[in-house]
């Protein structure tokens, strides 16, 4: 997952780097580059997947 990190957004429920990519609110080159690593690194997005499903058990 690729998020942007707005003042009303999902950074209070996500943790950047562990089930998501946290890009600074309208870094659109970033988030492309992030989104790009994702597809490109299967065990990454696999990881990410485990981790944010892990972190809404939690909730």
């Amino acid at each position: 997952m690729v998020a942007f990190d707005v003042r009303y957004g999902p950074s209070a429920t996500i943790e950047n780097g562990y089930n998501v990519f946290l890009i600074e609110s309208n870094n659109s080159d970033t988030f492309i580059d992030k989104i790009v690593e994702l597809l490109l690194n299967s065990e990454m997005n696999q990881l990410f997947s485990e981790n944010a499903y892990a972190s809404m058990q939690k909730v």
